[in-house]
């Protein structure tokens, strides 16, 4: 499921096989799987939260603004909110980016600086998203006793037999 968000740089291109992996690999029932990954691919965007905030304090220090604490605390309630309505496409960060600048009062030329880099970060910012997904999944398939502890157990003892033998 990583190298699949990793490549793309997209949460919904890689959702069948973070779904699949949850339920065959991590032991998350299919219904859970089914309720949880979906929504988490739309509501989710850690990546991109954490982008965001740092963007625009990198972006405040290359024009010569000083942010106080308080101006830094609505950045990153601003890139909170900011990510729970972008569309999970590859470059939505740019466009989320182009959004909160001019509200905290930042430069928007600032998305330029970031553009060359977004795709990059965004492979990594995708990867993250993706396996929170699919962690908070297992988390809530523990807690609602939808969790198959065979599977999980059965997948990771052949993982580290794998890497012991390397």
């Amino acid at each position: 499921m990583g190298i699949v968000a990793f490549t793309t740089t997209s949460s919904a291109i890689a959702l069948p096989i973070k779904m699949e992996d949850s339920e065959n690999k991590l032991g998350v029932s299919k219904n859970i799987s089914n309720l949880v990954n979906p929504l988490g691919m739309s509501l989710n965007s850690d990546g991109l939260a954490l982008f965001l905030s740092i963007a625009c304090i990198t972006i405040a220090q290359f024009f010569g603004i000083d942010m106080t604490i308080n101006q830094q605390f609505i950045i990153i309630i601003m890139a909170i909110l900011a990510t729970l309505g972008t569309v999970v496409v590859p470059g939505g960060g740019l466009v989320a980016l182009a959004i909160v600048l001019p509200t905290i009062g930042l430069p928007i030329e600032g998305v330029a600086l970031l553009s060359g880099i977004d795709w990059f970060s965004g492979m990594f910012r995708t990867v993250l998203n993706v396996i929170d997904d699919a962690l908070v999944s297992l988390t809530i398939a523990v807690n609602e006793n939808e969790f198959d502890r065979n599977i999980f157990e059965n997948n990771f003892t052949n993982i580290s037999k794998k890497i012991t033998a390397i």
